[in-house]
């Protein structure tokens, strides 16, 4: 009896990193809408992707905090390409 509760718990373990990576990348993409809504916004008013990630307000659009920090990341990204380009 202990053995089988042993191998489930072992088995649970080792999935548990993978398991959780599917959760963040389902936070995410259903966040997806509500980021595009916001990046639609800006690009009517004529902004590029890139600017309208960077113009968006996080705390007021209702992300998850995976999908701001990949957002954050994406930033991050690009202000040292800007930078690099200078």
């Amino acid at each position: 009896m202990y053995r089988i509760v042993l191998e489930v718990i072992a088995i649970q373990i080792a999935l548990y990193p993978s398991f959780s990576n599917q959760i963040n990348q389902d936070k995410i993409l259903r966040d997806l809408p509500k980021l595009l809504r916001e990046i639609s916004d800006y690009a009517k008013i004529g902004y590029s992707i890139r600017t309208s990630l960077e113009r968006i307000d996080l705390r007021n659009v209702g992300l998850e905090k995976v999908t701001i920090k990949v957002i954050n990341n994406i930033r991050k990204k690009n202000c040292t390409r800007r930078r690099n380009e200078s």
